[in-house]
């Protein structure tokens, strides 16, 4: 597939737009998944060192547990002005990638020196996740899917949820799939009556040297 310079740019602005709502009587096909297996493992990272781990979701019962964790019990979702409390639907696409942090096999020797919670190796996996997230966002427009990523806060459930101990550390879970065609992108999922609020892009200084 080319794509010229005109269209790159525009995947790029449609991939900020957060898709809260989604048409789950579709499946992405395994080909696609495949593909998103490959820009999410990989990309660059630090000395290819692999800083984190990857659950590719699409059983909707768990898909449906993330969900729910984002809910104003857990802090953890989308909070108005008004002190109104809205769940995360993003987390409700065709597909959900899990990010868990994960020590390098190189580096676990420094495991119990400095603790699996506390490894002095997050910034770097943090900019590992960033690529990988970049990497998707991208492939997963260009191939005409929409997307919405979105941070945990809560852990506990979310671990129950995907059948994991204590250790485990979810950091993000990105959406990927099928818009409901119907619905302004910004329409609640589960609440229809609610529409997420717009924000431009802010302005980000480029100083060219």
């Amino acid at each position: 597939m080319h794509l010229n310079e005109k269209k790159c740019k525009q995947l790029v602005i449609d991939s900020q737009k957060c898709q809260r709502n989604w048409d789950t009587t579709r499946v992405i096909p395994q080909e696609h998944i495949e593909l998103f297996k490959v820009a999410a493992t990989q990309c660059p990272s630090k000395q290819n060192y692999a800083f984190y781990n990857l659950k590719f979701v699409t059983d909707r019962n768990v898909i449906e547990k993330l969900h729910d964790n984002t809910n104003p019990e857990n802090k953890f979702g989308f909070g108005m002005p008004d002190g109104k409390f809205y769940t995360c639907p993003q987390s409700l696409a065709n597909l959900v990638i899990v990010f868990g942090y994960s020590i390098p096999w190189a580096k676990q020797t420094d495991k119990d020196k400095y603790g699996h919670k506390n490894y002095p190796f997050k910034r770097d996996a943090d900019i590992s996740i960033g690529i990988a997230l970049g990497y998707l966002f991208y492939i997963a427009n260009s191939l005409g899917y929409k997307t919405g990523g979105c941070n945990f806060k809560e852990m506990k459930e979310s671990r129950l949820a995907l059948n994991e101990s204590k250790d485990y550390t979810p950091v993000t879970m990105l959406g990927i799939g099928y818009p409901d065609e119907s619905k302004n992108l910004r329409e609640h999922h589960t609440v229809p009556e609610f529409t997420f609020p717009h924000k431009e892009k802010e302005h980000i200084e480029i100083e060219f040297i």
